[in-house]
């Protein structure tokens, strides 16, 4: 929790007595603050204690010096008479409020130093972290000095912050590229989206390196691009990752139609990924217009993300309709001849419905549209939903024909013949609840269909209006600068020239 200390009043500056309202509060406020630094304090302790850090004597002097100056005051406020100034209470609370600062930074350097060899588990014998461990224990030992000294304020905790952050992305850097084996497995070694992330990420450490090495480390808005640029390069490599396992995990034919869908679905997600990266590289010259740039790249590249998810949820409906349509083949010889008629017309016009469905897809994806991939995803869904209802049936009534063939030759006895009427009831009320259940589930699909393309009517819409308000404001400010020259000309209608110093 942040040490905060809440703003005393303002009113009352003068000298002279307070109300009892006004003392009530100073009094509670100076409780509060003191149990915050207190219990702040403990908890420091606590973690020093554990990481074997020792504590200079004048800390634990300086802490109890504040406790004696906050009963003083207490002393003085509990005194109805007493005569004092708001302002010096203020002050008593500042100087708290700054020795909970330094020791709630303190408190957050011991718990990252406590937690390096969790953090780092497979780095634990590198020298770099072993670096980072120093550089943790010196501010620590810095910050400890300077509240034993009496400092309620730090110093160069700026600095100190740039450094621990550039001890962090070393160790970064080194995980993502000494597990490139592990994490990208699939992703052959001579592949130019990792080349390129290797050498970024080379770069980005010499430069933190030389960081470190400076007196003041170097520019944070250049460090966050580079570090920006290496993620979305990570995720370049993440995707190749991604096709591999999937491809080579179901071995799908190649002439699914759909695999090329999905493969081209997946590099025009590339391709989204590296329009932010050149819009990282680039120089920024306004930035309000690099801002609503950067959101609407980013939303392109979300939306990109799920075409080529859609693509592969596509195509994996798509093997599973083909899956089935393959087991319903293997039935059809056992069903009597008009059966087998009326199923090869159903399948007929199934395959005509998936054709039709995939060209559909097929022009949505080339036009980013995620309505017309979320339509033939359903769509897909409805096909496979109907093929497995038919082999459902063929299946049920393959059971009720060989299960029950010896009971039906006892048809003529009469205890035999009622329990059979009873069966054949039951049958015929399960056929009935199983049509139900299709028409049910078809109906569910239509639902998901529409739930889906709402919420992404829904969230473009939300886009819009999000750049419909920045281009708003952006005409505002425009037309604030225009009013104001018309003031100026208003105001000063002949004004100087430059460079005429005798106008």
């Amino acid at each position: 929790m942040r040490f905060l200390v809440p703003i005393l009043l303002s009113w009352s500056l003068t000298l002279g007595a307070v109300e009892d309202v006004g003392r009530e509060r100073l009094r509670a406020e100076l409780r509060w603050a003191l149990s915050e630094l207190t219990e702040m304090k403990e908890r420091l302790l606590e973690v020093l204690g554990a990481g074997g850090i020792a504590v200079p004597s004048g800390f634990s002097v300086t802490i109890s010096a504040r406790q004696t100056l906050v009963d003083d005051w207490m002393k003085i406020i509990d005194t109805p008479t007493a005569v004092f100034s708001v302002e010096e209470v203020n002050e008593v609370q500042e100087s708290l409020q700054g020795v909970g600062d330094r020791i709630e930074t303190l408190l957050e350097l011991a718990q990252i130093s406590e937690g390096l060899d969790k953090r780092w588990e497979n780095f634990k014998k590198a020298p770099e972290l072993q670096r980072y461990r120093d550089f943790l224990r010196s501010q620590i030992e810095r910050g400890l000095r300077e509240i034993a000294a009496g400092a309620d304020v730090g110093g160069d905790d700026d600095v100190m912050w740039q450094r621990q952050r550039r001890h962090e992305i070393i160790l970064e850097v080194i995980e993502s590229t000494t597990q490139v084996a592990e994490r990208w497995d699939r992703v052959p070694k001579g592949s130019p989206a990792l080349h390129e992330f290797l050498e970024h990420q080379t770069r980005l450490r010499a430069t933190v390196e030389r960081g470190l090495q400076q007196t003041v480390p170097g520019y944070d808005p250049d460090l966050d691009r580079d570090q920006a640029i290496g993620w979305l390069l990570d995720e370049v490599v993440q995707l190749i990752q991604i096709r591999h396992e999937r491809l080579d995990d179901r071995q799908i034919p190649e002439t699914n139609l759909l695999l090329g869908v999905y493969i081209d679905a997946l590099a025009a997600e590339e391709q989204a990924v590296r329009a932010l990266i050149t819009q990282r590289k680039g120089a920024i010259t306004d930035e309000a217009a690099w801002q609503r740039q950067e959101e609407d790249l980013r939303f392109a590249r979300e939306q990109r993300s799920r075409l080529s998810n859609l693509a592969w949820e596509c195509l994996g409906m798509d093997l599973a309709l083909t899956e089935q349509r393959q087991h319903l083949e293997e039935l059809l010889p056992q069903e009597t001849p008009d059966n087998r008629t009326q199923i090869r017309a159903r399948l007929l016009e199934i395959e005509q419905g998936r054709q039709q469905s995939i060209e559909a897809l097929i022009k949505g994806m080339a036009a980013g549209s995620q309505h017309g991939a979320i339509t033939t995803k359903h769509q897909l869904r409805t096909w496979n939903h109907n093929v497995q209802g038919l082999v459902d049936i063929l299946e049920q009534g393959r059971e009720h024909r060989i299960s029950e063939q010896e009971w039906r030759t006892r048809v003529a006895e009469p205890a035999v013949a009622a329990v059979l009427a009873k069966l054949d009831a039951a049958w015929l009320a399960t056929s009935a609840a199983h049509r139900r259940k299709i028409e049910t589930d078809l109906a569910a699909i239509k639902a998901d269909l529409a739930r889906e393309l709402a919420d992404v009517a829904a969230e473009e819409a939300e886009h819009a209006a999000k750049r419909s308000q920045q281009e708003l404001e952006q005409a505002r400010e425009h037309l604030q600068l225009r009013r104001q020259e018309v003031i100026n000309a208003v105001e000063n209608p002949a004004p100087k020239p430059e460079g005429d110093d005798n106008f």
